[in-house]
């Protein structure tokens, strides 16, 4: 998954909060399959815009958690691997 790469979110795929923000899920329209978020996921999520590359959402994660690991930007990869492996987001 290339760095600079926007990424954008799959129109079929709608994301609902938790009540007690614990987290969240994301509904795939076409396969009907939920997918849950804890509250990092959810963070990383709402930062997929269409705009922002694999490094800009992970900086943007790194500014909202002090203490976030050194391997953030694996994380993050490997998160957005898993949406696109689920069809929710695609990358342009």
């Amino acid at each position: 998954m290339p760095l600079e790469t926007a990424i954008r979110k799959n129109p079929k795929a709608v994301y609902r909060s938790l009540r007690n923000g614990g987290g969240g899920v994301v509904l795939h329209l076409d396969s009907g399959q939920y997918h849950s978020l804890n509250g990092v996921a959810v963070a990383m999520w709402n930062l997929i815009d269409g705009a922002r590359s694999l490094e800009e959402i992970t900086e943007e994660i790194r500014l909202q958690y002090d203490d976030a690991p050194g391997d953030l930007l694996e994380i993050v990869r490997g998160f957005c691997e898993g949406l696109r492996d689920r069809d929710l987001i695609s990358m342009e």
